[in-house]
């Protein structure tokens, strides 16, 4: 990762790097350092063809197949305005990062616009830095000034739908024109009557990304509307409802398919091979049983809850609901997270009641079971009153119950698991803190070693832990690492507790069953017997068969079962519905048959059985994509401007060490630590997402390019003297640099470099035989006087080939110096090893004859001896081999004889340079 090669190779082994004119004339370098970084802020900033796709290259993600088709056919075929509607699981998010990252890196994309459902605003800002280095802040509530001028100071941003469509802001976001708008979850757009569907509508988007798994549920005026909102002259929606309303036939579907073809892209599982492919999963549900005291303890708070709920849904109280909901997990979590929510609770209450405002009723109404409108101070005494006594009632039930035996059950299936396979690596999930300190303690007491992340931590903390758990045994993660964080490397996940939606559940499994994961991952649940989450468990292996498949059809499954409730809310319900009755959560049962029975019958089916087919076109034909492959320049660039900031710290092979100067940092919404790790390599960039990987569109490139765009080439002036140091013929008053990428092969070996060949010209003529997209001609004077002469341009070829055969020979004689360098390694460590052998096979034979020479041997030392044997043959075979291998290296050696290096050169820039 040094810059001796861009140095030395490109510019000739002239160590007077100051010799070049300082002078402040425009255009004029001081130094050759900065020649060099012009030059390649020029090709990292040229114009790229349409036809070539940067963002793979450019991003931390094993982009699959399908992935890189539709970022494709999005920019290239559909203009940026399309519907993303791959199944869940087939990375949406990774496809609309990589359609989003081209349009930056063609700089086409300056003003963007993304927006999510408000829990997942983190998970794409952090999943957008993370993979594709594109720093965008969240603007949400928080906002301490004006959403105007946070939109002025900030030209992309991450927001939710439910605070961008509220009235007072969602005319910031309609007065500002965007490049480019990303609608995640847009199957809430469905409906032109809502206030969603409206505020999306409005915006002003040059092109815009509609990202959804379900854009098929229910009626084709939903999938029309969508379709209006990327292409609003594509159809007129009223005229394709009657005319596809009846059934589909053979003409109706082309029509149909000819319309979305063009607009929207889906892929499969079942239509991708090898992607939907991923390992197995199965899962194991270890029962936990419950004392009778508890059970007893249990059966009281769930009265409490029962009575709470219809109080609350008579009330209309969802604040007390969610209390209540959380309050029934927590018993099956700890009993110490339990009793501490209890505690915090009754505190809070007692300090209301000591300072009981009527006037001021919404803060003591949420923690009450009763309507808002009763709020006269001796109705709220007297509710206050009886919810302390509830509470203290509860937590006096407490005294003397042993926790719930779960972790004695854990401890059990970590000690089994170690003992099968020493390096496993496994996630543990529980819902809350105290339970999570709980759990930690214990296993680091019991030796295990325990990594902890939770939300609230820093990026560079969640990074840490991250990087020690991939070291490491264990890590025991709350709700905040379900999301946004892949953990391939693991493939054991453990629910201490179990959340009530199902898709919490699946969100907790995919960090690790996804794509990349090689191994089969295993579930373990821990479930405490008789209660919610026992029956609740049981109703989702029937129905959904959840543990076993991935997540398939669940998100349509969940939207037909919980309409406007949220799936956490329905079991509440259907909890309530069946206490006292032998069947629990009967409600939740038949809802969930109700609803896998309309998904048979959705108009999904429908298009699926008609063999209506989005996937991208060139999904079969990827190999004829073309794609950016100017890593060597960028990593050249970037030594070199590391250079120039004196900013790097450490390196070695694997990953650079530096900092950014603060006056690049200015401007930037990014948040950098004090020193930055960052690899250019993506194996390791994948393997080690803590770090940074550093690509074309990294910020300190960005910003460092920015630093010197303002030299302009066309200007560019050498000393003379400079050029007769390195034996430049120095006649003409002009000079012209070719940049070339040299390519050769020895044996099975390629190796790459870039060199510069400077020629004597007023020959213009040559830049036509390079093609276009690599010039830049706006900045190279072209014109040829009218008394040139054509005669010397065929000698001007031939001297450039002379230069490409000079460094042939150059190449050829490095090669032998490595070819004898490498063979005198390699001779040494095989010798080294032989000798290592030999030392080994002689304890073992003085072992051997130790043993032998005992008569009365017990079946124990019988077996020992056959053991060392066995032990001495294997390494006589190992060293026979290793002593051919060295005879084979030895007469490869000898009849080395000539070898030919294949060379081929392809010239990438080209400047004219003044000479003075």
């Amino acid at each position: 990762m040094s810059n001796k090669s861009l140095t030395n190779g490109l510019f000739g082994n002239n160590a007077n790097k100051d010799s070049f004119l300082n002078k402040d004339a425009k255009g004029w370098y001081s130094s050759f350092q900065d020649f060099r970084l012009s030059v390649f802020s020029k090709i990292l900033s040229r114009k790229f063809d349409k036809k070539i796709l940067i963002s793979p290259a450019s991003s931390r993600t094993s982009a699959f197949p399908h992935q890189i088709s539709t970022c494709e056919t999005v920019v290239n075929s559909m203009n940026g305005r399309a519907i993303l509607a791959d199944e869940v699981g087939l990375g949406k998010t990774i496809e609309a990062g990589m359609i989003l990252t081209e349009y930056i890196l063609r700089k086409e994309a300056s003003s963007v616009l993304i927006v999510v459902p408000s829990g997942l605003t983190e998970q794409w800002r952090e999943e957008l830095l993370d993979k594709f280095n594109i720093s965008i802040p969240v603007v949400d509530g928080r906002v301490g000034y004006s959403l105007n001028q946070f939109l002025k100071n900030n030209s992309m941003v991450v927001t939710s739908l439910a605070y961008a469509k509220r009235e007072g802001y969602r005319e910031a976001f309609f007065e500002k024109k965007w490049d480019i708008v990303i609608i995640d979850e847009a199957h809430h757009l469905k409906n032109v009557n809502t206030m969603n569907y409206k505020f999306v509508k409005s915006l002003k988007a040059k092109k815009m990304l509609l990202l959804t798994a379900t854009p098929l549920q229910n009626s084709l005026v939903e999938l029309f509307n969508l379709v209006n909102l990327v292409s609003p002259h594509a159809i007129n929606i009223s005229e394709m409802s009657k005319r596809f309303s009846k059934n589909f036939n053979k003409k109706t579907i082309e029509a149909l398919k000819s319309i979305l073809k063009s607009l929207m892209v889906r892929s499969r599982r079942s239509d991708i091979r090898g992607v939907g492919e991923l390992p197995p999963r199965k899962a194991e549900t270890l029962g936990v049983s419950l004392s009778e005291s508890y059970l007893k303890l249990y059966d009281k708070v769930s009265e409490y809850a029962v009575n709470g709920y219809k109080k609350s849904i008579t009330n209309n109280n969802s604040s007390y609901i969610f209390y209540l909901m959380t309050l029934q997990r927590m018993l099956t979590s700890s009993k110490n997270s339990f009793v501490s929510s209890l505690k915090k609770r009754r505190k809070r209450l007692l300090e209301i009641k000591s300072n009981l405002d009527p006037s001021k009723p919404k803060e003591v109404l949420d923690f009450l079971p009763i309507s808002k409108k009763k709020n006269n101070k001796k109705t709220l005494e007297r509710e206050l009153n009886l919810e302390i006594d509830a509470i203290s009632e509860m937590l006096k039930e407490c005294q003397g119950v042993s926790d719930v035996n779960k972790m004695d059950v854990l401890l059990m299936f970590l000690k089994n698991q170690y003992k099968k396979d020493k390096a496993s690596k496994i996630l543990i999930f529980t819902e809350f803190l105290k339970t999570q300190d709980s759990i930690c303690e214990i296993l680091k007491k019991s030796g295990f070693d325990v990594q902890v992340y939770r939300g609230g931590m820093s990026v560079g903390e969640k990074n840490e832990i991250i990087e020690n758990f991939q070291k490491g045994q264990i890590l025991v993660s709350t709700e905040a690492g379900s999301e946004g964080r892949n953990l391939q490397f693991a493939n054991i996940v453990v629910n201490y507790d179990l959340p009530w939606n199902p898709m919490k559940i699946e969100q907790r499994i995919g960090r690790v069953h996804r794509l990349g994961q090689k191994k089969e991952v295993l579930i373990v649940n821990l479930i405490a017997k008789k209660t919610i989450e026992d029956h609740l468990i049981k109703i989702l292996e029937k129905k959904l068969d959840l543990f076993k498949n991935t997540i398939g059809e669940l998100e349509t499954i969940l939207g037909y079962m919980t309409s406007e409730n949220d799936p956490e809310s329905f079991v509440m319900e259907a909890f309530v519905d069946s206490y006292g009755k032998k069947k629990k959560l009967k409600k939740l049962d038949s809802s969930l048959t109700s609803s896998i029975k309309k998904v048979d019958e959705s108009l999904e089916s429908s298009f699926a059985k008609s063999g209506i087919d989005l996937r991208p076109e060139n999904l079969n034909n990827i190999e004829n994509i073309k794609f950016f492959n100017d890593g060597e320049i960028v990593e050249l660039a970037f030594c070199e401007f590391l250079d120039k900031y004196n900013c790097l710290k450490d390196s070695d092979d694997f990953e650079l060490k530096f900092t950014i100067p603060h006056f690049l940092k200015e401007g930037s919404s990014r948040f950098f630590p004090e020193l930055i790790r960052g690899t250019f390599s993506k194996d390791i960039a994948l393997s080690r997402t803590w770090i940074d990987y550093l690509t074309i569109n990294h910020p300190f490139l960005t910003s460092s390019i920015k630093d010197v765009t303002d030299l302009p080439l066309s200007f560019t002036v050498l000393k003379r003297e400079v050029l007769k140091e390195i034996g430049f013929d120095t006649s003409s008053d002009h000079c012209v640099a070719f940049f070339s990428k040299i390519k050769w092969s020895y044996k099975e070996e390629s190796f790459e470099d870039v060199s510069l060949i400077l020629t004597d010209s007023n020959d213009f003529l040559i830049l036509d035989k390079i093609p276009d997209d690599l010039l830049w001609p706006a900045e190279i004077p072209c014109r040829i006087a009218d008394n040139f002469s054509l005669e010397p341009f065929f000698q001007k070829i031939d001297s450039i080939k002379d230069a490409f055969l000079d460094k042939k020979q150059s190449v050829f004689n490095h090669l032998i110096e490595l070819e004898d360098f490498r063979f005198n390694n390699l001779k040494l460590r095989i010798s080294d090893a032989i000798d290592d052998y030999k030392m080994e096979f002689n304890k073992i034979h003085i072992k051997v004859m130790s043993l032998s020479k005992n008569r009365d041997m017990d079946e124990g030392q019988k077996n020992e001896l056959t053991r060392l044997k066995k032990e001495r043959t294997s390494i006589l075979t190992k060293s026979s081999k290793l002593k051919k291998d060295l005879m084979k290296l030895e007469n490869v050696r000898n009849s080395r004889g000539n070898f030919s290096v294949s060379l081929s050169a392809d010239v990438f820039a080209v400047l004219k340079i003044h000479i003075i």
